[in-house]
């Protein structure tokens, strides 16, 4: 897994594939690897790879939160099972720990994707506050995900 995790720092992604691979054929229950190769096949946009992975993952922890959140990306990111992923935010948020302002932006992404600009709003207030101030990167994808609110609400 340490190597996976370098060589897809490095933007190895091949060889990333690779290692988590191998954690796995030595544990075929291995989460953290599960959630990797989940992960990258996300990365290269083949979600059905990815959901593939996430369901294996919530097959080993229903209620592991870095699974039920992408597998809500992944929802989301088709513009399907809305409700599905809804439900599996709010499973993750239970216990994200420090996944909250992650998830609570999927959550006011699925709400704008229902029409439900007051809850979305209010989910990313909330994202806002969990995410502290060391996240640039966080900070930006949430002032992103402010705009598409904005520009929904200004379609209405």
């Amino acid at each position: 897994m340490r190597q996976g995790t370098v060589y897809e720092g490095q933007g190895e992604l091949s060889e990333a594939w690779r290692e988590y691979g191998a954690a796995l054929r030595e544990d075929r229950a291995f989460l953290p690897a599960v959630i990797a190769l989940g992960n990258l096949a996300f990365a290269r946009a083949d979600l059905i790879e990815a959901e593939i992975y996430y369901r294996k993952a919530l097959k080993l922890d229903s209620e592991q939160p870095s699974a039920n959140n992408n597998l809500a990306v992944v929802y989301l990111t088709r513009g399907s099972r809305l409700e599905t992923a809804q439900k599996l935010a709010e499973t993750a948020l239970k216990k994200a720990g420090a996944l909250r302002p992650y998830v609570l932006d999927t959550l006011a992404n699925v709400y704008m994707r229902e029409g439900r600009y007051k809850d979305a709003k209010a989910a990313l207030d909330q994202a806002e506050v969990a995410s502290g101030v060391e996240n640039p990167a966080l900070k930006r994808h949430l002032l992103e995900s402010r705009r598409h609110l904005d520009s929904y609400t200004a379609l209405r």
